[in-house]
């Protein structure tokens, strides 16, 4: 089946009677080195969800904030967050090699939304630098260390080159992140 452009830029609806599934069905995150040494993150956004571009952060295992680079997305008016840049089908991040630690962990926290008006609470995965594993939750090492969330810095990436930073404060994690007209 062909699309048309317009039909690509329409909001996409789950039919009629189909749930969405686990978060971490909907929003599948892959890790893997870039060609500078740094972090290449892809989400492969399920049919019917979208991920926020202010809901994405990363964390050394201590707290430090890292800065994440990601397209500027599709302006979305959600009934949770209002106006907010959202991405559906797939997302390209990427982590320069000179904002990681040598050694220890990175935490990746994102957070998304099926079309149906479930939000999913946010989703943490811990990279361990040395081996590339990937786990759920924080840091393996520090269970108990907060995954600093207040603020997060984002790089436009187009056509590979940064060209605007913003500083965009994040609800805290006890925040209401059901929506009531599920």
């Amino acid at each position: 089946m062909i699309m048309t452009a317009a039909q690509l830029a329409m909001p996409r609806r789950l039919p009629a009677g189909v749930t969405p599934g686990a978060a971490d069905q909907g929003f599948v995150l892959t890790i893997a080195r870039s060609a500078g040494g740094g972090l290449a993150l892809d989400w492969d956004i399920a049919f019917g969800h979208y991920l926020y571009r202010d809901r994405i952060a990363a964390n050394t295992a201590l707290g430090q904030l890292v800065a994440v680079a990601t397209p500027s997305g599709q302006m979305k008016n959600d009934p949770t967050f209002g106006s907010t840049a959202v991405y559906h089908d797939h997302l390209h991040g990427e982590i320069a090699h000179e904002d990681l630690p040598p050694i220890g962990q990175i935490v990746i926290v994102y957070q998304g939304c099926a079309e149906r008006g479930i939000c999913y609470p946010p989703i943490s995965k811990t990279i361990d630098l040395s081996t590339m594993a990937v786990t759920s939750g924080g840091p393996q090492s520090a269970p108990s260390a907060p995954v600093a969330r207040s603020k997060q810095t984002f790089v436009d990436l187009p056509a590979g080159a940064p060209t605007a930073i913003a500083e965009i404060p994040m609800r805290s994690p006890d925040a209401t992140l059901l929506n009531a007209n599920t």
